[in-house]
């Protein structure tokens, strides 16, 4: 979704293979990006990541009833609404 750092990488049972990227700060908040069920990851923790980059493969880990990307925006570490904080990075 933007540039940033790979603060995470790793699998769970319920997300499957989750990925989060660390934005930094964006109009005042501290930005985060997770991707969830991915089939794998292509990047590791600490690796510094460009807006546009193909980070993974879609899949169907953890509590996944099939193939999808389970994407989300997280604001001083709150789950939040990701429209407003997409296209304008």
């Amino acid at each position: 979704a933007a540039a940033g750092t790979v603060s995470h990488m790793g699998f769970d049972a319920s997300g499957g293979w989750r990925l989060i990227i660390d934005h930094g700060v964006v109009n005042g908040a501290a930005l985060q990006t997770v991707y969830l069920h991915a089939q794998g990851y292509r990047v590791r923790a600490g690796d510094r990541v460009a807006r546009g980059q193909q980070v993974g493969a879609m899949g169907s880990t953890g509590w996944s009833t099939g193939c999808h990307l389970h994407f989300s925006v997280k604001v001083n570490g709150a789950q939040t609404d990701p429209l407003p904080w997409l296209g304008g990075w």
